[in-house]
């Protein structure tokens, strides 16, 4: 697992659209911003370090810090997963513990909905119809898997077993969710992917890597997904094979994000 992490921003376009230009944004703390969820081109969730959470409706051109409320101060947040403007999940940690805090009231209020002892969550994601999915390093010898049905007020590992090989663990941030198929990356040179929601586990390699730290396919359920270590990696058969198509820069690719069903470009970051 991957704690602090520094990115630099590199862009590769996969088709003939055009980029569009970065524009800096005042965040208004200086603490480390960890993760970012955004549901349209309005609404977006930001977290970080020191329990920070901030929220934009009018695409960042001001951000609401909405810290606190519930949330420690000393909790290190790593990820967040943004439902609908009122409500999001951000998960986090302090010291070798972890926690998940949910709102429904747009950080008015932030309510404890889980902790694991010795746990690390990695990733959430929850979908439209309100079932979702947690996950998170390896606890006791088997990987921390998480289900919710009601966006996120519980969660549920029943059904999820799935035994850590050695002493793996995942990144932050690296999981991808689409429909009913679930994939997320280790340190142990494979990528672990379910087709039914967790029930059942098969893994997948892309080439001699031996650090998945990026895994993005498209939430509707295209075949087309991309994975990164040292290059980016594509494939067209949800994962059964993967090819390298490079990449520009040096560190580990942590995060990939793209519009390739519809042909559009991919992005990715490097730890730095």
């Amino acid at each position: 697992m991957s704690k602090v992490l520094s990115f630099v921003l590199l862009i590769s376009a996969i088709s003939g659209i055009q980029s569009q230009p970065w524009q800096e944004q005042v965040s208004g703390v200086t603490t480390q911003l960890t993760g970012v969820s955004a549901m349209d081109n309005l609404n977006a969730w930001v977290c970080g370090y020191s329990g920070v959470v901030l929220r934009t409706t009018n695409t960042g051109t001001n951000w609401q810090n909405v810290s606190g409320n519930g949330i420690p101060a000393t909790m290190q947040l790593i990820n967040i997963w943004g439902i609908d403007q009122n409500t999001a999940i951000t998960a986090g940690y302090i010291g070798s513990n972890t926690w998940v805090y949910r709102t429904t009231n747009a950080g008015t209020n932030w309510v404890q909905v889980f902790t694991q002892t010795g746990g690390f969550i990695n990733a959430v994601s929850v979908r439209l119809d309100s079932t979702g999915f947690m996950m998170g390093d390896p606890v006791g010898g088997r990987w921390s898997l998480w289900k919710t049905s009601n966006r996120g007020a519980n969660w549920d590992s029943t059904g999820l077993y799935l035994p850590q090989a050695g002493t793996e663990t995942g990144f932050n941030n690296c999981m991808s969710v689409a429909l009913s198929k679930i994939w997320f990356g280790t340190n142990n040179s494979r990528i672990y992917y379910s087709s039914n929601n967790g029930a059942n586990w098969n893994t997948q390699t892309a080439g001699a890597e031996t650090q998945i730290g990026a895994v993005w396919f498209d939430e509707n359920g295209s075949s087309t997904g991309y994975c990164g270590g040292n290059v980016i990696y594509r494939t067209t058969d949800y994962g059964s094979n993967w090819t390298s198509i490079g990449g520009p820069g040096t560190g580990l690719i942590v995060g990939v994000a793209g519009l390739s069903m519809w042909g559009g470009n991919l992005w990715y970051v490097r730890s730095g």
